[in-house]
């Protein structure tokens, strides 16, 4: 039997959001919704900017 395909599989990052938070930000007004908008560009540069560390047992392999 052939294991079942992930239509979205997880290959870089991934975030879940409830009901309630999408109705908070859907309040928010045009100018805060694009400040926040920002502020998730500007930190997924900087993760994705961070030099690639490998752990083990909390120690990291060089």
């Amino acid at each position: 039997m052939q294991a079942e395909r992930d239509p979205y599989p997880i290959t870089d990052y991934w975030y879940e959001v409830t009901d309630e938070q999408i109705h908070e930000h859907l309040a928010r007004s045009p100018f805060d919704r694009l400040r926040w908008l920002d502020e998730a560009r500007r930190f997924t540069l900087l993760a994705r900017s961070a030099p690639l560390r490998s752990y083990r047992n909390g120690e990291v392999l060089e």
